[in-house]
């Protein structure tokens, strides 16, 4: 029986499934671990919108705590992604500078989506509205302004796994050039996941 088959495997595998929202963000470590728990989610103003915010107006996670739902499943499914990383030893063969760690990959999907609580809101009678209007490079710009606020540590692969967390736009691809780093690529596999794959599903324990 391999590692992969036995009991105690399973056991992590659904852990790491059933995990918190919260339990996810007790992973990121660090001074921005620190931030996040201490800092951005002790203002009432911002955990609220965190807590309750739709993840979309409609294309994943449309209900109230859709938001956190899609944060949620995007570290679980970052974390299966290094996991997968480390068994295939996939740093082995990547340059010093594009090595990360599982709590990098987290931050990026913490912050890769935090103007969207303060862009939708979910109306009394169900339906999905706008709290604000933020065109892209907008939207942008408020994430740019909130990771300086609270005094966010980010390095070059951080500020590429946010540029990128989308994928590389045409307007961006140049053919033989790999603008996403295997940073943003694991953090874009992460985030499509969640929005295309399990964009209805729900397991908020």
């Amino acid at each position: 029986m391999s590692e992969y088959e036995s009991p105690v495997f399973h056991d992590t595998l659904k852990r790491r499934m059933e995990m918190s929202f919260e339990g996810w963000i007790g992973q990121i470590d660090g001074t921005n671990g620190k931030i996040i728990r201490e800092e951005v989610m002790a203002d009432p103003e911002i955990y609220h919108a965190i807590m309750t915010a739709p993840g979309s107006r409609g294309a994943h996670q449309a209900f109230v705590g859709g938001y956190r739902e899609h944060l949620r499943q995007t570290m679980m499914i970052a974390s299966h992604l290094y996991e997968l990383g480390l068994v295939t030893n996939m740093f082995e063969y990547l340059p010093a500078e594009e090595h990360f760690t599982e709590s990098d990959a987290l931050l990026v999907m913490f912050l890769h989506d935090i103007e969207k609580p303060f862009l939708f809101q979910v109306n009394d009678d169900g339906s999905i509205g706008n709290r604000s209007q933020m065109t892209k490079p907008e939207r942008t710009q408020f994430r740019a302004d909130f990771i300086r606020r609270f005094g966010f540590e980010l390095d070059a692969r951080h500020w590429n796994g946010l540029d990128f967390v989308e994928g590389v736009r045409d307007h961006l691809y140049i053919p033989g050039n790999r603008a996403d780093k295997p940073l943003a690529a694991l953090c874009h596999a992460a985030d499509n996941m969640s929005a295309r794959a399990y964009y209805a599903y729900t397991n908020n324990p």
